[in-house]
């Protein structure tokens, strides 16, 4: 006896026609892209931020890492 039995597993899934996607229109594809390429220029924005800050103290720990 098989561990999996193929032909049920297979006939669980001969219903879906979907083939794990939909259809969206350009207007909402692009809609999304533009959203997340606003976030990410955020996120380099926020991340240049903290990097300003956390640079100098990583250099001043460093430096005085030997006392």
């Amino acid at each position: 006896m098989p561990l999996i039995d193929f032909d049920k597993l297979a006939k669980q899934y001969e219903a879906d026609d979907d083939f794990g996607f939909s259809a969206v229109s350009e207007e909402e594809y692009n809609s999304v892209i533009n959203k997340t390429a606003k976030t990410a220029d955020d996120y380099k924005a926020r991340l240049n931020e903290v990097e300003k800050i956390v640079i100098p103290f990583l250099t001043k720990l460093h430096s005085t890492g030997d006392k």
